[in-house]
């Protein structure tokens, strides 16, 4: 038998979503604002941007993305003396749309940008079925999931935190004065602005295997093997190449199978075993900003982005942290900042795989006529209790905890995580 399908689908978008974005564009003291540090102001001479070395100025705007020498307590007699200018400037005024709340904060998240096509999938499969002796169905499946405009985040517009020749150069000027901020004219801006961006895209491609056995003979079973080849976008590490991050997603051997007995004196005995291979992954480093895009958290160079546990290995991730200490270890960043050397722990791990064996033994018990049943029931989670770690630090800045789990798979008595075993009945009459 041979068949196959496609079907187009569109999505919508939440609801929590199109409402983030009123209280930036509806009039003054409309909606729930944020008002980030940097809308306040420096007023204390000797605070030091410790990234740049560099003096924050009286009357300037606290940095964004960097450490000061300013104080718990500094920060707090700051907020204290201007947070009512703040609360005044946002008072509401009625539904008069002439100033806007984003004119007064001069930042905002999650507006909408005009052209906003909806994210939109394409499906299609195509399978043959062959049925063989003993009740026995084998099936081949090709499928292949195309998804376009996805959403890629909330991303910042407005580049507040972006660096062209070790200058902080936001599309929107910062603001100089306090008298720029407070004028909902001047065109100048304090912080982020950022907008839901679509335009991302991911493709799934796969093989799925199955053998089916009809129940029969007191027994029946299933397995399947899936081949899958995942490409999508990781997140955006590169404000100025929103694919940068495009690169094999997702565990790609996938291995199910199940099975159910019954034997003699109303017993029966039910196996699922799930194993999935490891997922790619990718080393990044903390902190480090190489061109100015305005994101602090860099993959490292040299290697395609997700190879590890899809080509590349612990020897090639070598070979890229000494070719990074040799070029940038001791440099400085686009925010000036020195660059430190990365060290590799003696022993890491880059990910780990799943397996999961799990067994329910069923009694039935007749309870007086044909009817009624009582069946009383074991089942044991992850019976082999192995140890599924999850939750690894693939930053490289910290050898201490690069590579390392922090936990193992987490289950309330089910699949994966720490051996379980539950009793349980049920009544049928």
């Amino acid at each position: 038998m041979v068949r196959g399908g496609a079907g187009l689908y569109w999505e919508t978008e939440l609801l929590w979503r199109r409402l983030r974005e009123r209280a930036a564009i509806g009039p003054i003291g409309n909606g729930r604002l944020q008002v980030p540090h940097t809308s306040f102001t420096n007023i204390f001479p000797g605070i030091i941007n410790l990234n740049t070395g560099q003096p924050v100025a009286i009357g300037a705007s606290l940095p964004a993305n960097t450490v000061t020498n300013l104080t718990i307590g500094q920060f707090m007699q700051i907020y204290n003396a201007q947070i009512g200018g703040l609360q005044a400037a946002l008072a509401p005024r009625g539904d008069d749309l002439s100033v806007r709340n984003i004119q007064i904060g001069k930042t905002a998240t999650d507006l909408y940008p005009l052209d906003f096509p909806v994210q939109h999938a394409l499906h299609m499969s195509l399978g043959i079925q062959r049925e063989l002796r003993g009740n026995m169905v084998l099936g081949a499946e090709l499928v292949r999931r195309r998804f376009d405009d996805t959403l890629l985040g909330s991303l910042d517009w407005n580049r507040f935190n972006r660096f062209v020749n070790g200058v902080q150069t936001p599309v929107i000027p910062a603001c100089l004065t306090a008298a720029d901020r407070a004028n909902p004219n001047a065109q100048c801006s304090t912080g982020v602005i950022t907008f839901w961006t679509p335009g991302g895209h991911e493709t799934y491609n796969a093989l799925l295997l199955k053998l089916d056995k009809r129940f029969s003979n007191r027994w029946l079973f299933g397995a399947s093997y899936a081949l899958t080849d995942r490409t999508a976008i990781d997140g955006i590490s590169n404000l100025d190449n929103y694919f940068a991050n495009e690169g094999p997603a997702g565990p790609q051997h996938l291995v199910n199978l199940s099975a159910l007995v019954d034997l003699p004196g109303n017993i029966q005995i039910g196996i699922i075993s799930a194993m999935a291979s490891r997922s790619p992954v990718m080393p990044t480093i903390a902190n480090l900003d190489l061109d100015g895009d305005g994101t602090t958290t860099t993959p490292i160079p040299g290697v395609d982005y997700n190879c590890f546990n899809r080509g590349c290995g612990e020897e090639d991730l070598a070979q890229a942290v000494a070719a990074f200490n040799q070029r940038y270890a001791g440099a400085r960043d686009a925010r000036n900042q020195v660059i430190a050397p990365l060290t590799l722990p003696a022993e890491y791990q880059l990910g780990d795989s799943f397996s999961s064996q799990d067994v329910r033994i069923t009694k039935t018990f007749n309870l007086g006529n044909s009817t009624t049943k009582l069946a009383l029931f074991v089942e044991g989670f992850n019976v082999f209790n192995v140890a599924n770690l999850s939750n690894y630090s693939f930053n490289l800045s910290n050898a201490a905890t690069f590579g390392q789990p922090t936990q193992r798979a987490q289950q309330v008595f089910g699949s994966g995580g720490p051996r379980a075993f539950q009793l349980g009945g049920r009544l049928t009459f």
